[in-house]
């Protein structure tokens, strides 16, 4: 589980694409952005 200082390095906007991701309301590619920027900022690492 993720720790407050981790889910508050991500923005807000990401946390709502997530959300509307989840309601059906973005496509595939919208969720692909967000997870890319996530990488990007070093908050999610692929290892």
């Amino acid at each position: 589980m993720p720790t407050n200082s981790t889910t508050a390095k991500i923005p807000n906007w990401v946390k709502a694409v997530f959300g509307f991701y989840a309601q059906g309301k973005l496509s595939d590619s919208d969720l692909i952005q967000a997870l890319q920027f996530l990488i990007q900022q070093g908050i999610i690492k692929l290892s």
